[in-house]
């Protein structure tokens, strides 16, 4: 970090900026000497700013070590390296280790590992540091050393081999003696596992005992875990399934919202869906469509599909039913609703020969009064078509495991004006699947 010249406060390399006008007046001026003392370059002020100061050998630096020297020529430094500076790292001529030349001799009086001693123990030899520990202890003819035999006895390697040969049959009576008590503790150590492995035996059948019955109360811990599981499941489904149904109808209100009615209902992966349906129970037995609407602020539908088939149609035919939710302008809508319901399984092959269901729903039908809570209980058509009929030859109500519902829903301008007549068409108000 630099200094203003003017001020002394910080500059960072960020507050600077290079100034284009005083960089064209630099390069108007005219050609000058260095103003380094001994130097005799000559060339554009330019060339001294871009390549000359910071080459000049006659600018004045400070030691790179930091010994302290701020007078130092740059044509100079070298000198100062090999002569003077106390900070300057050289190699020991012994280890080559790198030592500042101000500890140079202390290196050598007490911590170059290469510097050769005397033998302290008087054996005359010139031992290197790093080695003398080990000949002083073990390879000195006068160290001491004690006898490997438990005698007590301590001398040189001569006085050694001397008392060695002296005391032959006392050291034979104390291998002897070692081995007795060896072959003592060997023949100890095989009675003491003898036990150990008759009681390791008894404890391997207890563990085996205590591991039968851990198994069969982990298997009822397991059965009861399992029965909890699915109560909780059971508790937990219902509002699993209203939570994915809001997020649900959050996306689809984005993406898909009709606002006129009519909506086409596209169930993708039908085989799949079918298969849940038929095996599945609760929420896993039907599929729901996309919120629409008859109007901007118009009364607010969804269906909900059963591919299995739901009451009367299950395990024959698909059901469809209509289920009036809760909407934002409810207060603006004429209750309960009235109007022409129009459900259609639509053919994708050319013929276009639909499957379509209209009815009108009742004056008095709950399914179609206004909604107090989230959504009123179904009601449509619980044999809309039959499977035999779905896979019926030379239609095409499923193509690339695709199935289209079209649901048309168009209020009445005078509600319960026309007579409203039953029309058999296997209705029924919601099942006990149904929520």
């Amino acid at each position: 970090m630099r200094q203003c010249p003017l001020d002394n406060e910080a500059i960072t390399r960020t507050e600077v900026f290079r100034d284009k006008n005083c960089d064209r007046r630099i390069t108007d001026l005219p050609e000058t000497n260095c103003g380094n003392s001994g130097c005799t370059w000559y060339g554009k002020m330019t060339d001294y700013f871009d390549e000359h100061w910071q080459a000049c050998k006659y600018r004045h630096i400070s030691c790179p070590h930091g010994c302290g020297r701020d007078d130092l020529l740059a044509r100079d430094l070298a000198q100062h390296y090999a002569e003077d500076c106390p900070l300057y790292p050289q190699a020991c001529t012994l280890c080559g280790q790198d030592v500042q030349r101000q500890h140079s001799e202390q290196h050598l009086a007490s911590m170059c590992t290469h510097v050769t001693e005397d033998c302290p123990n008087g054996c005359g030899m010139n031992v290197a540091r790093k080695e003398k520990q080990e000949h002083v202890t073990r390879l000195c003819r006068l160290a001491m050393q004690q006898c490997r035999y438990d005698c007590k006895f301590k001398g040189t390697q001569e006085e050694l081999k001397e008392h060695c040969a002296a005391s032959l049959p006392d050291h034979l009576d104390t291998v002897w003696t070692q081995n007795q008590q060896q072959a003592d503790t060997i023949s100890h150590l095989e009675d003491t596992t003898a036990a150990l492995e008759l009681g390791l035996r008894k404890a391997n059948s207890l563990n085996e005992s205590l591991n039968r019955t851990v198994t069969l109360q982990q298997a009822e811990n397991d059965r009861l875990k399992s029965r909890l599981a699915r109560l909780e499941s059971a508790v937990a489904a219902s509002e699993k399934a209203r939570s994915a149904a809001n997020v649900e109808d959050r996306l689809w209100v984005v993406e898909t919202t009709s606002h006129d009615g009519i909506l086409v209902f596209k169930i993708e992966n039908f085989a799949k869906r079918f298969e849940h349906s038929r095996s599945g129970s609760g929420a896993e037995c039907y599929v729901d469509s996309p919120v629409f609407f008859t109007g901007r602020r118009g009364y607010r539908f969804r269906l909900r599909v059963y591919l299995h088939g739901d009451g009367a149609g299950r395990g024959t035919h698909v059901s469809v039913f209509l289920q009036l939710l809760q909407g934002e302008y409810d207060q603006l809508q004429v209750w309960p609703f009235h109007g022409t319901v129009t459900l259609a399984v639509l053919d994708q092959s050319r013929s276009q020969h639909h499957w379509t269901e209209t009815f009108v729903p009742g004056p008095r039908d709950e399914c179609f009064c206004q909604p107090t809570t989230g959504a009123n209980r179904c009601s449509g058509v619980s044999k809309l078509i039959s499977h035999r009929d779905l896979h019926r030859s030379g239609s095409e109500y499923i193509k690339a495991d695709c199935l289209f519902i079209r649901a048309a829903v168009v209020p009445s301008r005078n509600p319960f004006s026309a007579r409203i007549g039953g029309i058999e068409l296997g209705l029924h108000a919601g099942s006990p699947n149904q929520g």
